[in-house]
């Protein structure tokens, strides 16, 4: 499977567990959350695990070790791009992360 295939696959799924999610009836997504909960915990420990910070704090999968390497007079001190985007979606109610797009020329909804 590409890339692209996998991608819109797991895309998706997600957004049809959203849906099932907002608009359910309560019995419906208590049965989905039964089943899909710890799978989707199984896969954000996977992703995590996969980006697990090393003695010295770095992300060596979000790093190109041989640059820092090389130049690690300039290694900033930044959290692990996966680890901080996991935990701003969990904690960051999403009309916060709209006021705070990346892209300006989009009006927050």
């Amino acid at each position: 499977m590409m890339f692209r295939e996998l991608d819109e696959s797991l895309r998706a799924d997600l957004a049809a567990l959203g849906h099932v999610i907002e608009s359910g009836e309560d019995e419906l997504v208590a049965t989905v959350a039964r089943s899909e909960v710890p799978l989707l915990l199984a896969a954000m420990k996977a992703l995590l695990d996969q980006h697990r910070p090393d003695k010295n704090g770095q992300c060596p999968t979000c790093r190109d070790r041989r640059f820092w390497r090389l130049h690690h007079w300039r290694r900033p001190n930044v959290p692990c791009r996966a680890f901080l985007a996991a935990r701003l979606a969990w904690t960051v109610p999403d009309d916060v992360g709209d006021r705070h797009s990346v892209d300006r020329h989009v009006p927050a909804a």
